[in-house]
């Protein structure tokens, strides 16, 4: 929206029927939007935050309710401010102790950009993987599976799905064709990646009451309700309490590492300007 047009809305807003406060004499030649007390907003204290393309209407609405947020901050602190202490008033030790804390925290980020090494091996993740096997252990069942979920009729792709599943080696190939073909969208071929087996439940309304024991006894289970037939094929499972498969793990631990490289490096730069500082005498302790 140009500005032409915005300096129009405001116009309305603050000389037509939509005159929401009752204003003292500004010292600007602009028109002000509000007054609280002896201070005053006006549309230029706000347009550098005007949000781009909206509608009239929509614009109206933002001044308004940037109006009112002002109007309300202005009244709460000057309640606050009456009603405080001078003592209460006073933040220049939090001001400074906040400055301080900013100032460090921005020079100390500035040098992990500069000198925290980012590459991570695999070596280095397998050694903490395997020196810290209490940190990884599953909270839920997990599997590597492949299944199938179609409709009862029509039968020929029914009868197709069927014949692929009792394959020796299935081949998934073929499963995508007869999915593509036949517009079916409900099938999972991606054997590389973990899925939790309750989330897998929720697609697939295996009945079980024990998953470790359904888990360890069956590779492949097919059933039907009213309206689907499922196919469902198992190539591999971890147990909740044993251990987590370390490819899930990878960026876990990756992260693991460099924040102890960042606590490493920060601690004894630390160190580094302390050791200066005490050479070069520019401190004392008595």
């Amino acid at each position: 929206m140009k500005l032409k047009s915005l300096y129009t809305i405001v116009l309305l807003l603050c000389v037509s029927g939509c005159q929401y406060f009752s204003l003292k004499e500004a010292t600007s030649t602009e028109k002000p939007l509000a007054r609280v007390d002896n201070q005053y907003l006006y549309f230029s204290d706000i347009k550098n935050q005007f949000p781009e393309n909206l509608s009239s209407s929509d614009s109206v609405f933002w001044i308004k309710n940037m109006t009112f947020n002002w109007v309300r901050q202005k009244v709460i602190l000057a309640q606050a401010d009456k009603n405080l202490s001078k003592e209460q008033k006073d933040f220049s030790q939090q001001i400074e102790d906040y400055r301080n804390s900013l100032l460090i925290y921005e020079y100390e980020n500035r040098l992990i950009e500069q000198s925290l090494d980012t590459t991570v091996t695999k070596h280095e993740i397998q050694d903490y993987y395997d020196n810290n096997p209490e940190n990884f252990l599953l909270k839920r069942n997990i599997v590597k599976v492949i299944y199938l979920k179609i409709p009862a009729k029509p039968e020929k792709p029914l009868k197709e799905a069927e014949k692929l599943f009792k394959e020796k080696s299935i081949d998934f190939k073929k499963i995508d064709f007869l999915c593509v073909d036949h517009h079916i969208q409900n099938y999972y071929l991606d054997t590389t990646k973990w899925v939790y087996f309750d989330e897998l439940l929720s697609i697939i309304p295996i009945k079980t009451y024990n998953e470790d024991a359904f888990l360890k006894s069956n590779q492949q289970v097919s059933f039907n309700d009213e309206d689907w037939y499922y196919f469902v094929h198992f190539y591999d499972y971890h147990l909740k309490e044993t251990s987590v498969p370390i490819e899930l793990e990878t960026e876990n631990i990756k992260n693991i590492i460099l924040n102890r490289r960042k606590t490493d490096l920060i601690r004894n730069f630390r160190q580094h300007i302390y050791d200066d500082a005490e050479q070069s005498g520019l401190f004392e302790i008595y």
